[in-house]
């Protein structure tokens, strides 16, 4: 993981879950359509953004939390728009 993205996992875990999913709200009305899916599994959850994207290419957590921290993390549209957001108020 590089370290921006190691940045990033640190500052989206001070979120709580709602907070998050919020973000992934907002993230998938700007990016995908507004669309994007948790997948619940016997020992714990994939989440991704659109509702075809295939579900084997999401990282499976064993919280709903991380799953959100990591589909966030992952999508190139959600970087760019916090490092856009990072230098504004740098």
């Amino acid at each position: 993981m590089s370290a921006k993205k190691s940045n990033q996992s640190k500052t989206l875990s001070t979120f709580g879950l709602t907070t998050l999913l919020k973000l992934a709200e907002l993230e998938a009305a700007r990016h995908y359509g507004g669309k994007f899916t948790i997948l619940s599994e016997a020992d714990g959850f994939k989440a991704f953004f659109g509702v075809d994207a295939p579900a084997t290419d999401a990282e499976h957590q064993p919280a709903m939390k991380e799953a959100v921290m990591s589909m966030l993390a992952k999508s190139p549209g959600f970087a760019e728009s916090e490092a856009k957001s990072a230098s504004v108020t740098a």
